[in-house]
């Protein structure tokens, strides 16, 4: 703490540390080092090991590190959440991102929806997206090259675009080739709409469309 004269309150030292709640103590911020010093709540004990204040297995440090909070998919009674999360309280019980917003892939994180309006570069898009727009009508855009899926939680390649797996390509298409070269291509009775942006059911013989 840092005490000013006589009579003057103590302040935390805003750069290492922050105020319990009840200020009683302050507390050491994330990646400070422990020995001797008190962590913030949901921390690990400090020992040889661990020789820095660290989040839980959990938990995540929050962006300004004077915190932790739950994970997606952690059990939430009475724990603060990542943010962008739903309130934790009746049907929710375990943190679980608002509806314009899906997790990542570690669970640390709720990113925009592709679509969805942001605020500018910094905003936390899904992969493979981005903040664009002007001022004031921003939104989550899919980098060029993909497209978004389905409800719009994700961002996957073109038709004909490269892949690693499924996962990365449109409905009704799939990741084929030799490795290391392998595209998104329509899955058989499908093909591409003009700027590849969906695969779309061949017409059939009778002029009735195929699943």
């Amino acid at each position: 703490a840092v005490c000013g004269g006589a009579g003057q309150a103590c302040t935390c030292d805003a750069a290492t540390t922050v105020k319990k709640d009840d200020n009683t103590v302050c507390m050491l911020k994330i990646d400070q080092t422990c020995a001797g010093g008190q962590c913030v709540d949901n921390t690990k004990a400090c020992s040889a090991e661990v020789t820095t204040c660290t989040c839980n297995d959990n938990y995540v440090a929050k962006g300004d590190k004077t915190g932790c909070s739950l994970k997606i998919g952690e059990t939430c009674a009475g724990q603060e959440c990542v943010a962008n999360t739903k309130a934790c309280s009746g049907d929710v019980t375990t943190c679980t991102c608002d509806d314009d917003h899906v997790p990542n892939n570690d669970n640390t994180a709720c990113l925009l929806k592709a679509d969805k309006t942001c605020s500018d570069s910094t905003a936390a898009c899904l992969a493979n997206a981005a903040c664009t727009g002007t001022e004031g009508s921003k939104t989550c855009a899919c980098d060029d090259g993909y497209v978004p899926k389905g409800d719009k939680s994700v961002c996957v390649k073109k038709e004909s675009g490269s892949c690693t797996a499924d996962a990365d390509c449109l409905d009704n298409a799939a990741c084929t080739g030799d490795m290391g070269s392998k595209t998104c291509s329509c899955n058989t009775n499908f093909t591409p709409n003009s700027d590849k942006t969906a695969c779309l059911a061949k017409a059939a013989l009778n002029g009735a469309c195929t699943d």
